[in-house]
């Protein structure tokens, strides 16, 4: 498999996962979302690598927010605080600006976790993460 086709993979996966641990409420606006309006909303933006595949990154939106609001970001900082602990936003700003290169190898074991969960996908991913830093 490519990297780009491996990435268009992993993302499919990190959007399945994002779904089914957030179910249907938005995390910006907290309505209720279903079918084509669920989106796997970046706070850092996609091209940012190191924080592309990060499932504190990625969290549940409704179309409105993530694509004509351009992700909500100022409320999705607030947001990521109280779900995930003072500091969170600022620790992925911080993170997002890192220069990450995921070898296509990565990549694809990132996808088989991700079939298993997201416990299985969390700890390959922190175990890779770290290795993509050195």
């Amino acid at each position: 498999m490519t990297w780009n086709k491996a990435v268009k993979k992993l993302d499919a996966g990190v959007a399945a996962l994002i779904k089914k641990r957030d179910g249907y409420v938005c995390i910006t606006c907290k309505s209720r979302c279903r079918g084509r309006n669920r989106h796997a909303g970046h706070f850092r933006k996609r091209g940012m690598f190191a924080t592309r595949f990060n499932l504190e990154n990625v969290n549940l939106q409704c179309a409105r927010c993530n694509k004509w609001l351009h992700g909500n970001e100022g409320v999705y900082a607030v947001e990521l605080d109280k779900k995930y602990g003072q500091g969170t936003a600022g620790a992925l700003v911080f993170l997002s600006g890192r220069k990450v290169k995921w070898p296509t190898s990565y990549l694809l074991r990132l996808i088989e976790a991700a079939k298993k969960g997201i416990a299985a996908y969390e700890k390959e991913y922190k175990d890779l993460f770290r290795k993509c830093l050195n």
